[in-house]
């Protein structure tokens, strides 16, 4: 409600949904109601993420669902179902919040189940660029490489909120890549250097 709120005041138009990422109806009727509200679907933003970053020992089996279905599940249905619409936008992007596929050791160990999920994500990126080019449907991804102050900076407890970039630079970069010709690049790893 307060994000919905915020975007009216600033002048835009906003719809608040509830669903589970783990239900494909729920997602189906969220996509429907959404390009009905606003006539149409033109960017999909996969940013909802879960995050555990710990050995598959530590991680209940109840939270491994739940960061599978919002990681990985999610994303896959959400696309399938806004494809139509994309198909019918005139200049379509889809973009996902997730790492440039990198299989080196240091990056799974000791989160190994966080790491697969996200490089999942990665590469649907990859696959589904190639998938919907013929679309005129750019898929990318974005990536910061410099820590954000969101919630889930509790997870990197050494970091300090005051040393941390705030996430309007994730807007920004978002708003850049989004207002730019869909065809001029797709299955590209934005990163903030």
């Amino acid at each position: 409600e307060s994000a919905v709120a915020a975007i009216e005041e600033a002048g835009g138009r906003a719809l608040g949904l509830t669903l589970d990422m783990d239900d494909p109806q729920q997602i189906d009727r969220a996509v429907a109601q959404t390009a009905d509200h606003f006539g149409g679907i033109d960017a999909l933003v996969h940013n909802a993420s879960q995050i555990h970053l710990g050995p598959l020992e530590s991680i209940s089996s109840r939270a491994l669902e739940v960061m599978l279905a919002v990681n990985t599940h999610g994303p896959l249905h959400l696309t399938r179902a806004a494809l139509p619409h994309l198909r019918r936008a005139t200049n379509p992007h889809i973009v996902a919040m997730a790492p440039p596929v990198n299989m080196s050791r240091r990056w799974f160990t000791g989160r190994t189940p966080y790491a697969i999920t996200k490089l999942s994500l990665s590469m649907m990126v990859m696959g589904l660029a190639e998938e919907f080019r013929r679309y005129g449907i750019a898929v990318n991804a974005v990536w910061p490489l410099t820590v954000i102050d969101t919630a889930a900076l509790k997870h990197a407890q050494h970091v300090k909120a005051e040393n941390c970039r705030k996430p309007e630079i994730v807007a920004d970069a978002l708003h850049v890549l989004l207002t730019r010709p869909a065809r001029v690049s797709t299955g590209r790893f934005f990163l903030d250097e």
